[in-house]
């Protein structure tokens, strides 16, 4: 129980999920799904919103337009709870795009930079396994019906914060073990992946076992805060019932 509480499993969930199956005498075999499904829909309304992007695999994108000088602006942790306060994004020439997300986009495209508006790229240039873009923000363009949102943070080490990014296998690889089973057989080799992510800045201020949302990633808990530049931001996946892991 400890270990799953350590993933992201809340008293509540786990309450529910009990008094949902009722007393019985018969042993039952059920997956995980329903119970994180049930998680799911307790954290997901009290989640602050960051975004944060795999620093080992991510691309330059140059902003014609922006701020030439970093401009501070506040938004909402949450945009339907707004009694979770805000966060601070910065505005700035220099960002870092997913590179999944970098792959598709051709010249004269229209993407949509969450939190910030349309931009239409201008220029695109591959290095080796590289993408480098350049765009102009087009605010003024508020049609984002049929854009692709991507996800964002600047480039600069000063304007961002270092995470470790965590995921978690199942031990065993085989739903259920019969009774003629090796169960040395179905041990999973590997069951723990680590990312290294630039997050948002004031990712810094989350405390251990806070519960947070990386957009367009998932559920996350704070497994050990952020604490100078010795102690790095560590972050444990929490399933969802549904999506496989980002590393899968």
């Amino acid at each position: 129980i400890q270990g799953m509480f350590r993933r992201g499993l809340t008293k509540e969930a786990l309450t529910d999920f009990v008094l949902e199956q009722g007393p019985s005498k018969n042993t039952l075999l059920m997956e995980w799904d329903k119970l994180w499904t049930i998680n799911k829909k307790i954290i997901d309304p009290q989640s602050p919103r960051y975004s944060a992007i795999n620093a080992d695999e991510c691309c330059i994108f140059e902003i014609e337009n922006a701020p030439a000088v970093p401009e501070p602006i506040t938004v909402p942790l949450h945009a339907k709870n707004t009694s979770l306060g805000t966060k601070r994004l910065f505005y700035c020439t220099k960002i870092l795009l997913e590179k999944e997300d970098a792959k598709s986009p051709q010249e004269k495209e229209k993407i949509t930079l969450l939190k910030w508006g349309n931009c239409e790229i201008t220029s695109v240039k591959k290095e080796g396994d590289v993408y480098c873009f350049r765009g102009k923000l087009v605010l003024n363009d508020k049609d984002m019906k049929k854009t692709k949102k991507i996800t964002w943070v600047p480039c600069s080490p000063e304007l961002t914060v270092e995470c470790k990014i965590r995921e978690f296998d199942h031990l065993i690889n085989k739903a259920s073990i019969e009774d003629e089973d090796n169960i040395a057989d179905y041990v999973n080799p590997k069951t723990a992946y680590e990312t290294l992510g630039r997050g948002d800045l004031d990712l810094k201020y989350v405390s251990k076992g806070a519960i947070i949302q990386i957009e367009r990633r998932g559920f996350f808990i704070v497994d050990s805060p952020y604490n100078g530049k010795s102690n790095c931001l560590v972050l444990n996946y929490i399933p969802d019932g549904k999506a496989k892991a980002m590393s899968n």
